[in-house]
């Protein structure tokens, strides 16, 4: 609109033409809309809405300085919407009149000035929570971890986290061209959705897809998700959502869990010894993807455990130099380990989706198991197909054909992902299967393939599925070396914050739960019979505190001393990457699957299996990574060099509350309730 000097309003006009008492007047109508979107959010506190459960301490009582940083943002909200209408008023971007209403400037924009508001103030949030700014600026705001006040809890910032996040408003609406009233819609609504978000009372719209305040909630509870003000999109995007009924919620707000008693290096010492003493493997049985990192050893430990025959199957060839060189290292460290024993081991050249070749093997056994899989993002989805969902249905097929009496098959906890935070969960707490399709064919594949042998399961063939979740070994040819390629090159930084608990499963546990589910589906009816179960090492430890500590050992500048890559650029790359290889057919390493992958929580509870089935680790994390750790450096001439854990307490960078007395006294307080939960 043009410039004129017959404005409508007195604040439209120049600040220079106000008298004192347009000052006073205009100062006196900010406060009392703050005070009227106060009382409007206080008459949606209705008796009959859901109350949100404080994620930490209630705070009642306010500081001179909360009323400083209060009363200083409210008087500068006047200023905001000065420069506001001012801006409003005088550009050619914003139309008032109404004939020059158009669809794009109206309902288009009004939802894109959320979605370029929130694409900005997400980043700048997560700014505020790098530990080096945390403490000077937006720790004042999180004093608050169960915010309850509306606006007065939505203001109380420092003032220039105030100031940015409302200029960022203007900014919004100087990128698009847009008409007033949707401007005005905007204004109203964000006021209203800012207080809401500091409210002890759910209030959603659109069934909470379009806006939802415990998303918000959420963000004061864990501290490192959910940054966007208004709408979850851009959290989804780059990975920093975490749904407000995620059962983890209750496990994210606190450092690595203590080591389970069970786990510890004494306890699986003592156990290992009594499960290799134990004559519990079938008399005769089947291994398939025998020369894999679960198959090699799995096919170990059944002649350790009384098998007088195992039939190491695999689809790696014996004619060509790899094949055979592949075959020759598994037979010569099973030689080391078994000495004479190592000939109850037959080697065999045999194709899963064989039907024929596969029952022939199968005669006479007394188990199969079937550990075969086309694991890792880098296939085509007929591959992925072939072997993971027709190749799991071929193998139980043939083993009712061969008259094998019990089937335990390999599947994988990414199964039950669907791309949020992982903390402590059962497989009941687990979303169902098929939720992670749209990230990865693995997944998928073999979710179909899990399910398709679960159904199966009958008195003809009782059947079993034990997921490992990130299996490591000294036989590791994936894991650790591809990380160590990288870290040899220079190249490796820490993807994300560096925060995310795993849990880790050693090919020796991994191995001794299929031995133990074996045992636990004598009959189709067991209890253990047609479920799936989770294996892991017990307890949690930091993925990337692991690596780095593979990094030190090899006397490379640990990952803590080289800047992180954030998963705000991560992730528009991974779905360039992705979309890249939809168009051409070839398959590149970066995906929104990988992202998620090293970026994500993904600690499992395994109380089922070892209440089920029996089971318990026979190898420790603090013992058996220095054992893979210099095993795989060995073979990739890296020098090893033994260095202690630095991480037992470990605040990767930094915990983002670093510093935050009322924070970490909450984490102390979920943790004792936790581990009191836990005994």
């Amino acid at each position: 609109m043009a410039v004129s000097a017959d404005v409508p309003v007195f604040f439209l006009d120049s600040f220079s033409n106000w008298s004192w008492g347009q000052v006073l007047l205009y100062t006196v109508m900010n406060l009392i809309s703050l005070e009227i979107l106060s009382w409007v959010v206080f008459l949606l506190e209705t008796k009959d809405r859901t109350r949100i459960p404080p994620g930490g301490k209630l705070v009642w009582d306010r500081a001179p300085i909360d009323w400083v940083y209060i009363w200083t943002n409210k008087i500068g909200t006047g200023v905001f919407n000065y420069h506001l209408f001012q801006y409003c008023w005088h550009s050619s971007r914003v139309y008032w009149r109404i004939e020059e209403m158009t669809i794009f400037n109206t309902v288009i924009a009004f939802f894109l000035l959320f979605v370029i508001y929130d694409l900005f103030y997400a980043q700048f949030h997560r700014l505020l929570h790098a530990p080096q700014i945390y403490g000077y600026v937006h720790k004042h705001h999180h004093k608050q971890r169960a915010p309850q006040y509306g606006n007065d809890d939505a203001i109380n910032t420092h003032p220039i986290e105030f100031w940015v996040g409302a200029y960022l408003h203007l900014f919004a609406i100087w990128a698009i061209p847009v008409h007033i009233v949707p401007v005005l819609a905007f204004l109203i609504l964000i006021t209203l959705f800012s207080a809401l978000n500091h409210t002890r009372f759910v209030f959603m719209l659109g069934k909470g897809y379009l806006y939802d305040n415990r998303e918000h909630d959420t963000h004061h509870r864990l501290l490192t998700c959910n940054y966007a003000a208004y709408t979850q999109l851009w959290d989804v995007i780059f990975g920093t959502y975490v749904h407000w009924s995620n059962p983890s919620v209750d496990y994210l707000s606190y450092p690595r869990p203590a080591v389970p008693e069970y786990s510890t290096v004494a306890a699986c010492k003592d156990a290992y010894a009594k499960a290799m003493a134990l004559n519990d493997a079938p008399k005769r049985a089947l291994v398939t993807g025998g020369c894999g990192l679960v198959g090699e050893r799995l096919c170990s430990m059944l002649v350790q455990r009384g098998a007088e025959l195992v039939i190491c199957a695999d689809i790696v060839d014996d004619t060509s130099v790899r094949g055979k060189a592949v075959r020759a290292e598994i037979k010569a460290r099973h030689v080391a380990l078994l000495k004479g024993d190592a000939d109850k081991i037959r080697y065999e050249v045999a194709d899963i989706n064989d039907r024929a070749q596969m029952t022939k093997l199968m005669q006479g056994c007394d188990a199969v198991f079937n550990v075969a899989a086309l694991v890792g993002p880098y296939y085509k989805h007929e591959q992925y197909d072939k072997v993971n969902h027709i190749g799991a249905i071929d193998v139980a097929e043939a083993c009712k054909a061969a008259g094998v009496p019990r089937l335990v098959m390999t599947s994988s906890p990414s199964t039950r992902m669907q791309g949020t935070d992982i903390m402590n969960l059962t497989e009941d707490q687990l979303p169902k299967p098929f939720t992670f399709e749209p990230l990865q064919e693995y997944a998928r594949t073999k979710t179909s393939g899990e399910q398709a042998v679960l159904a199966m399961n009958s008195k003809e063939l009782s059947t079993i599925c034990i997921g490992p979740h990130q299996v490591y070994g000294p036989a590791d040819t994936l894991f650790l070396p591809s990380f160590m390629v990288t870290a040899k090159a220079g190249l490796l930084r820490v993807l994300g914050n560096g925060q995310n608990l795993i849990s880790f499963t050693h090919t020796d546990n991994c191995a001794h739960a299929h031995i133990l589910a074996y045992n636990a589906i004598a009959s189709h009816t067991s209890k253990a019979a047609g479920k799936y179960y989770i294996v892991t090492d017990g307890g949690a430890q930091y993925m990337w505190g692991a690596l780095d500590w593979a990094v030190r050992c090899a006397g490379y500048v640990s990952l803590l001393n080289r800047f992180n890559i954030n998963t705000c650029l991560l992730y528009p790359a991974a779905y360039a990457a992705l979309a890249f290889s939809k168009l051409t057919g070839k398959q590149l390493k970066l995906n929104p699957f990988v992202v998620k992958m090293v970026s994500m929580h993904r600690y499992f509870n395994i109380d089922r299996l070892r209440a089920d089935v029996g089971y318990y680790p026979i190898r420790a994390f603090d013992e058996a990574w220095p054992e893979t750790m210099e095993a795989v450096f060995k073979r990739m001439n890296i020098p090893y060099t033994p260095v202690e854990y630095p991480y037992a307490d470990m605040k990767v960078r930094g915990l983002n509350v670093s510093g935050d007395e009322a924070a970490e006294a909450d984490f102390k307080q979920v943790s004792a309730a936790q581990k009191k939960k836990t005994a």
